[in-house]
């Protein structure tokens, strides 16, 4: 509960902190306004958006890691419960498309495709371009 609010008799708006009146409304009101309720909420919505943002560009930068880690040891096809035990999260990439009977991912400019039982042709694709 924020320290704004107050449960004695003088309760004050989470928002903005100013008293509330009881004239109309509920008896157990928090905000002192229409206004502060909405902004109040809507700043809490832009923080979560925020949370999630931040936790799913972790993982990708996870995932990445444990890539570009994989490429400088030469390794180019690796078996998934081993990449699963290395923490990587399938769950996230930056691209994906099935191209016939096989699931090609992108981590940034990491390429990889996943068969049921390995990760295969893992490439850096910036590491391929004409005139490197």
């Amino acid at each position: 509960m924020s320290p704004k609010y107050k449960t004695d008799d003088n309760p004050r708006c989470l928002n903005c902190g100013a008293p509330i009146t009881r004239a109309t409304g509920r008896p157990d009101r928090k905000f002192c306004c229409r206004d502060c309720k909405n902004a109040f909420h809507n700043a809490n919505r832009k923080i979560s958006v925020q949370h999630y943002h931040d936790r799913v560009f972790r993982l990708l930068e996870n995932n990445y890691g444990i890539l570009k880690h994989l490429l400088a040891m030469g390794v180019t096809s690796i078996d998934r419960r081993t990449l699963r035990e290395l923490n990587f999260n399938n769950e996230f990439s930056t691209s994906y498309c099935k191209i016939g009977h096989r699931h090609h991912y992108t981590c940034f400019e990491i390429h990889y495709d996943i068969t049921p039982t390995r990760a295969i042709n893992i490439e850096n694709i910036l590491d391929n371009q004409p005139g490197q």
